[in-house]
This record gives C-alpha cells, sequence and structure tokens, in this order.
C-alpha cells in the first residue's frame, strides 16, 4: 500500500506550496491579475465559489479571470 500524501515539509521550497491547499503544487497556475500562483484544481474550485476574487488576497479583480500554467518563469496562458 502506497503511503498516502502528506502536507508539503520543510524540504519543500516555499514558492512551489500552495497558499490555499498548503501541499505541494503539481499544476502550478498563476492568476494573473495578482500574480499569485496556486494549484490549479484549488483555484478553479475557489473562482467558482468566488467568481472575480483572487483567493489569497480578496482583492477584487474585472473581467473573467486570466489564468497561466507554470510559475511567473514558465508562463504559457490556459485560457
Amino acid at each position: 500500500m502506497a503511503p498516502a500524501e502528506s502536507s508539503s515539509d520543510e524540504s519543500t521550497p516555499e514558492d512551489y506550496v500552495c497558499s490555499l491547499t498548503l501541499q505541494r503544487m503539481k499544476e502550478q497556475t498563476m492568476l494573473t491579475a495578482s500574480g499569485n500562483t496556486y494549484e490549479a484544481s484549488a483555484l478553479r474550485d475557489a473562482l467558482a465559489r468566488r467568481p472575480g476574487v483572487d483567493p489569497l488576497t480578496n482583492a477584487a479583480f474585472e473581467g473573467p479571470p486570466v489564468l497561466a500554467s507554470g510559475r511567473a518563469d514558465t508562463l504559457k496562458e490556459v485560457n
């Protein structure tokens, strides 16, 4: 039986930990309105619950969310 995936530990760089799930990101996705990066599924869920609001800062943004795959140094637009 495989061990359950645990939350991030001290060996995981902070840039790779989602601020919503507190776990290492498997699919990093940036909300370009704020530049914050999240686990893709967590970001989609948060935006479905509160459209037009960054889930980390609670700052409102105009228009549909523009998402980019990866971190700032490896951006690829996914919308």
